[in-house]
């Protein structure tokens, strides 16, 4: 199977997350950089943990609003949102005029557009696929996710500092295109049907949302599970927060001398963007190996092994990066964080998928999904935290956040393996 044999709508979405996550890449790893240097870092760490909250607000009642109204008719709207957002930072930060706060309103205004659209997508997505097809799907945009990411970040770690307002232009031009193709390309996938009962359509879907999400939140190992994800992949979200604006402020500038290039000067914002290039290019190479790798130690115990070993490394490899500011051991523990996440990645996400209930498979996701929200809050503080806490306390302070996830994650995943390792007391503990 081939990428034109997908659905039609498939291959728009895949088309237009490519343009979107580019663009985006070239701006956004950067705005914490920006608002730290024009508001300080103590206000700019409140308010990006303030857009993720608005965002986590925002995703659950746009899946609402996907289920209830239909998926197109939300990701119009959410696009539309998006298209104006993006003009009005274009304007907020043309020549002359440089208003921080209308840059970030503009900001808050485009996380909460993304989070009401992104349901409406991904469901969109699964609407016009089936089992057969979906693998295809989701690896070509994991694919084109990583590959705009590279670009992106490539362009924005050297155009951001003094080509912001051009930037802004550019993503407003882009924003205009996806409205255009979602207005008029794609179709929609999901006809809702009206919500009845005696409490009224309203009341009645707010009543069942509480109550679904309430037995998610009693299903002690999935939580606690989660938590230990949450602990975990901010160890991560460091990188476009309390790191890059580390670097900025600490990396003492250095000329680098290419061959056949004129001689240019290095600053913090320029290693930042190498160090996510090299994130991104070395899970794009890399992943297909060491997916192959894992498939030869596919037993319980050494999923859990190499589990904890791909944690580690990618706790301990961002830990560093946090702390260092010599570029060749940047870029050598970028290389060790990267090797750990893409071990621990694929079994961290077969044992979530192997927890969650069948029956409620959506309502798991969209809380692990919070839970992932929580971990680009918990980042978001570190600059903040990193305001008071010289780069080695906040180093340590990145390790043991990292090292507590992964040793919770370890222990939900082992228990069952060592009661059933244990049949004598596993019978005794059911009563058999």
């Amino acid at each position: 199977m081939s990428l034109k044999q997908l659905h039609p709508t498939i291959r728009i979405r895949i088309l237009t997350v490519f343009m979107t996550r580019t663009i985006e890449a070239m701006i956004f790893p950067f705005m914490a950089i920006y608002f730290s240097e024009k508001l300080g870092e103590k206000t700019a760490g409140l308010l990006m943990v303030l857009l993720i909250v608005l965002r986590i607000a925002a995703s659950f009642w746009g899946g609402y609003l996907a289920d209830r109204y239909g998926r197109k008719k939300v990701l119009i709207y959410a696009e539309g949102v998006l298209f104006a957002a993006a003009v009005l930072m274009a304007a907020a930060n043309a020549p002359g005029i440089d208003s921080v706060w209308l840059t970030f309103a503009m900001v808050m205004l485009h996380g909460a557009a993304n989070g009401i659209g992104a349901p409406a997508a991904d469901a969109m997505l699964i609407d016009v696929s089936t089992p057969e097809t979906r693998t295809l799907m989701y690896s070509i945009n994991y694919w084109a996710i990583n590959l705009s990411i590279t670009l992106g970040t490539a362009i924005g770690g050297w155009m951001f500092k003094d080509y912001r307002f051009e930037l802004f232009m550019v993503m407003a031009l882009v924003s205009l295109c996806i409205l255009l193709l979602t207005a008029f390309r794609v179709k929609e996938t999901y006809q809702p049907r009206p919500m009845q009962g005696k409490w009224g359509m309203r009341f009645r879907g707010a009543a069942m949302m509480l109550q679904t999400y309430q037995s998610v939140y009693k299903d002690k190992r999935f939580m606690a599970y989660s938590l230990g994800m949450l602990l975990l992949l901010s160890t991560e979200f460091h990188l476009t927060q309390y790191i890059g604006v580390r670097l900025e402020r600490e990396f003492v500038p250095l000329t680098v001398d290419l061959p056949f290039l004129p001689a240019m000067e290095l600053h913090g914002i320029h290693m930042f963007g190498l160090i996510q290039m090299e994130n991104t290019i070395l899970i794009v190479v890399m992943a297909l190996g060491i997916n192959a790798l894992l498939k030869r130690y596919d037993r319980p115990w050494q999923r859990v092994k190499w589990l904890t070993l791909g944690s580690v490394a990618y706790v301990a490899g961002f830990a560093v990066i946090a702390y260092t500011n010599e570029p060749l051991l940047l870029a050598l523990f970028m290389l060790v964080a990267t090797v750990g996440e893409l071990i621990h990645t694929p079994l961290r996400q077969r044992e979530l998928a192997e927890m969650v209930s069948v029956e409620a498979r959506s309502s798991y996701m969209a809380v692990n999904g919070m839970m992932m929200q929580g971990a680009r809050m918990i980042a978001a503080m570190g600059i903040t935290v990193g305001a008071f806490l010289p780069s080695a306390g906040m180093a340590g302070l990145i390790f043991a956040i990292g090292m507590t996830g992964t040793l919770l994650i370890r222990r939900v995943v082992a228990k069952p393996l060592r009661e059933f390792s244990q049949p004598e007391k596993t019978m005794r503990k059911y009563g058999t």
